[in-house]
């Protein structure tokens, strides 16, 4: 993501936040010479553990405007007060003109949300796939940008986006499911802080 920031606006400072010792460890390796980004370890529940962290007060002026994206994570936060906490808190500490990006796993009925959160359990993952509306909500107060919350396949799609390789063949069988059923999306948009 540092890679894209900069090619769009050079002096771009980027803030990732992860828990897990291995993609830091790794993180920081790839970072070690890159003065404009860190890596800090953290919840992303704990906005405070973030904010005070030593690097994110050196890259990031709570007074400019920033860009937080929380894409595909919400989904592993269990507690419902808790992921609207950790997706509008961000954002809401920033000031106007400041923009959230979210995604979130959905599917449409309770049976299959049911049956996907059981399975999720039944392997130890923490994981709560939700309905549509239980995400909507969650931006509310800000402005949604065109074409605002959905599918985000087809948030604004790239003509020319090479092909990906093959998956792994333990989970081929998943590519295109969600095309195939229509039960369910990767569900997300961007929006603005008025």
């Amino acid at each position: 993501m540092h890679q894209v920031a900069s090619e769009f606006q050079p002096d771009a400072r980027v803030v990732y936040v992860d828990n897990d010792p291995i993609v830091l460890a790794h993180g920081r390796a790839l970072l070690a010479s890159d003065s404009s980004t860190a890596v800090v370890q953290a919840d992303f529940t704990d906005l405070p553990s973030i904010l005070e962290h030593p690097d994110t007060q050196r890259l990031l002026d709570p007074s400019r405007r920033v860009a937080v994206l929380m894409l595909s994570v919400s989904h592993l936060i269990l507690d419902d007060t808790d992921a609207l906490r950790a997706i509008t808190a961000p954002i809401d500490h920033f000031p106007s003109g400041s923009y959230l990006a979210l995604s979130h796993v959905v599917l449409h009925q309770a049976a299959d949300r049911a049956a996907a959160n059981q399975a999720g359990k039944d392997v130890g993952a923490v994981w709560k796939i939700r309905a549509p509306e239980d995400v909507e909500p969650w931006t509310s107060h800000l402005e949604p940008v065109a074409p605002g919350l959905g599918d985000i396949k087809d948030w604004r799609p790239d003509p020319d986006q090479p092909p990906l390789p093959d998956p792994h063949p333990i989970i081929r069988h998943h590519l295109g499911a969600s095309e195939r059923t229509k039960r369910g999306c990767e569900f997300g948009g961007v929006f603005r802080k008025p």
